[in-house]
């Protein structure tokens, strides 16, 4: 009897343990399928869709495993569409921006046509009223003036024409910068003698301000265009009496690395920051001539700049609030002979 219940219990137990190997099999070929459909699902909604969904099983699993699948190609799909669509609008984009980028060229230029005929215009209609006004009076017939009287008028006609002359010799320079044509004609100059000329000069033009000359380091001798040169000072030391009426003007020049820098300093009102990018091109006057109705053409300092660059030097200009302006340029103490191209702009 003993023996017989032993039997029995064995036989269960075997059962038993068949019967759990049979249900750990069956559930290690379903858990596992659907912890690798758990992994791609994961990493595709982390963005990776280049990988193929592959479980290797039938039955249920093996549909949702294909489902997934089809779900992936339809993304990648609808992702390169986007991508189709991404580029046909950026070169929508890239074309209308070119577009709008002529069409604020083209505004550009007609703006600045506009500003050039006015500001040309402008320049020219006082010395032309003048030189008219007088003209007209001595050629009338009923009037006879004094010999004095005749004299001055035509004095006046003379002036209004040379300043007529100096207008058109700007404008053609400035042209001549801009078409890369300016040129400079080299000749040994003494620098300390022109410097000496152009502040004595200056002082007979001044008015309210005292010129003063910084430094006493003799200036050597230096190829240069002397006439060129005096153009460069002239216009400089205007623009600084024209925009600081009183106070002091200073002239400094030293010697450093290979090169003679000069100093234009006034104690005017500053010019802003924003401006100071800008005094050099073409036509430009800023707030404060608009605002105090100075005259100008707005070429001078481009005219500078062009002079300064054909000689290989280079110039610019600094300001501080309540310290006024410093115009600063440079020469190099060695320069070829004969004529020197400048840059083109």
């Amino acid at each position: 009897m003993a023996s017989l219940r032993r039997n029995l219990l064995l036989s269960g137990l075997a059962m038993l343990g068949a019967t759990l190997a049979v249900t750990l099999w069956g559930a290690r070929r379903l858990i596992r399928p659907m912890i690798a459909l758990t992994q791609r699902a994961r990493a595709m909604a982390e963005g990776d869709l280049a990988t193929p969904v592959q479980v290797g099983t039938g039955g249920e699993i093996g549909v949702l495993a294909r489902a997934f699948e089809e779900m992936r190609q339809s993304l990648l799909q609808a992702l390169e569409r986007l991508g189709q669509w991404n580029l046909e609008l950026e070169r929508q984009v890239k074309e209308r921006s070119e577009q709008l980028a002529r069409l604020q060229a083209r505004v550009e230029i007609e703006r600045l046509k506009e500003e050039f005929v006015s500001q040309v215009s402008h320049e020219l209609r006082t010395p032309l009223g003048l030189i008219k006004g007088y003209v007209t009076t001595l050629l009338r017939r009923d009037v006879s003036p004094a010999e004095g009287t005749r004299q001055e008028f035509l004095h006046i006609v003379r002036e209004e024409t040379e300043k007529l002359e100096a207008l058109v010799e700007e404008l053609l320079d400035t042209s001549r910068t801009r078409a890369g044509t300016f040129t400079v004609s080299k000749k040994e100059v003494d620098l300390e003698g022109l410097l000496k000329r152009v502040m004595k000069r200056a002082k007979a033009r001044a008015g309210s301000q005292s010129l003063l000359r910084q430094g006493a380091v003799p200036l050597p001798r230096v190829k240069a265009d002397a006439h060129r040169l005096e153009q460069v000072f002239n216009n400089l030391l205007d623009n600084a009496m024209k925009y600081s009426p009183e106070g002091k003007i200073t002239v400094g020049a030293r010697l450093e690395d290979g090169v003679v820098h000069f100093t234009v300093a006034d104690e005017g009102q500053s010019i802003p920051a924003e401006e100071l990018g800008l005094v050099f091109d073409s036509f430009y006057r800023g707030k404060q001539a608009t605002a105090k109705g100075l005259k100008g053409s707005g070429l001078g300092l481009t005219i500078c700049r062009g002079i300064v660059e054909a000689h290989g030097g280079r110039i610019w200009a600094e300001s501080a609030p309540g310290k006024g302006n410093r115009f600063h340029f440079t020469l190099p103490l060695t320069g070829g002979d004969g004529e020197q191209p400048g840059p083109g702009r």
